[in-house]
């Protein structure tokens, strides 16, 4: 499956292509963190540039805004029409970002039933030792675990794999392309893998970007009652081993989280954050769009992080600061205020 670059010339005319080494067609698409062969990568900035070219691999279509990609270096343009797949530029970056995440995503779901369950249809695969309540729609192609318990009201969509010792209780949706390991846990009134918030504004209208990424969740996770987990855009957002997540947290698209990692009660983490090991959230603590949280860090809670933080940082406040010089300013204020 896939679209060859004069298909994709035709559902978005802002799109030019500038150099085509493939033979292959375009898979899907992607992005800088989890690329994959054959697929079309967006690079507006020189930040996705950079971590672009620290990858290994150049199996790759790479689309560039043209302001972007006329400014560079004819020698980086020069390696880049070698090494890549191919290499095409708009003259519109949000709206093609749109209009071709429309066209994969169409093309990801086609196949998809969501309508009929799929024990009916015959390719649910689910081991015998599976218990599942009534009430529970499971859809298309689904596959889950031995020992694993689905109670009332749990909504599984097409494509979704669930492994063994699991237990999802009642009322819990898991949206298209969810994976999870072993020994998961999903509270009541979870959901797992809804769109992401994504949209470019143009003339008056917010313009959807198409997800298709899923989620991917790791053994030993436990996720409490009402929290969200979007899915990716183009790749899974990903949940590490043992990682507990409580209570109405909210966890955007394309957000990394590490191994053994703690987000209490109200949380909220921005788009493609990333939250290294054991790192701990209090409560009403929230991370910024493209934040990364080195590991063993602690955030106090209803601390808002607006810029990266290093391994073992401790952080409080609006903005967030290193908790001693938060401590201080507090300390001072309140000295003030009360002398005055």
């Amino acid at each position: 499956m896939g679209y060859s670059l004069e298909k994709l010339t035709s559902f978005d005319s802002q799109l030019k292509i500038i150099v085509d080494n493939s033979k292959v067609d375009v898979e899907s698409l992607t992005n800088v963190k989890a690329l994959g062969a054959h697929r079309l990568v967006f690079i507006s900035s020189k930040k996705f540039l950079e971590q672009y070219l620290a990858q290994a691999s150049r199996d790759h279509f790479l689309c560039f805004d043209q302001k972007f990609f006329n400014s560079l270096e004819q020698e980086l343009v020069d390696e880049l029409s070698r090494t890549s797949l191919a290499v095409l530029t708009t003259q519109d970056f949000p709206m093609s970002m749109c209009t071709l995440s429309k066209v994969f995503y169409e093309q990801a779901f086609e196949n998809f039933n969501d309508l009929v369950d799929g024990r009916q249809m015959g390719t649910a695969e689910i081991d015998p030792s599976v218990e599942i309540s009534q009430g529970v729609f499971i859809g298309k192609d689904v596959k889950i675990g031995a020992n694993s318990k689905i109670h009332a009201g749990v909504v599984i969509l097409s494509q979704c794999e669930i492994g063994e010792n699991c237990e999802i209780f009642p009322n819990v949706t898991i949206n298209q392309n969810t994976k999870i390991e072993n020994d998961v846990r999903i509270h009541s009134g979870t959901v797992i893998g809804s769109d992401g918030y994504g949209y470019n504004f143009k003339d008056g209208v917010h313009h959807k970007i198409w997800h298709m990424g899923g989620v991917k969740i790791e053994s030993h996770v436990e996720i409490g009652a009402n929290s969200c987990i979007d899915q990716g855009t183009f790749s899974p957002t990903f949940i590490g081993s043992g990682t507990k997540i409580d209570n109405h947290v909210q966890i955007a698209h394309n957000v990394l989280l590490g191994k053994g990692v703690i987000i209490c009660g109200q949380c909220a983490i921005a788009g493609s954050a990333t939250v290294g090991d054991f790192t701990v959230m209090g409560g009403k603590a929230a991370l910024g769009n493209d934040i990364i949280v080195g590991k063993a860090c602690q955030i106090a809670g209803a601390a808002m992080v607006t810029g990266n933080l290093e391994d073992g940082a401790k952080v409080a406040g609006h903005p967030a600061r290193p908790l001693r010089e938060w401590l201080k300013g507090i300390a001072y204020l309140r000295k003030n205020s009360l002398n005055n």
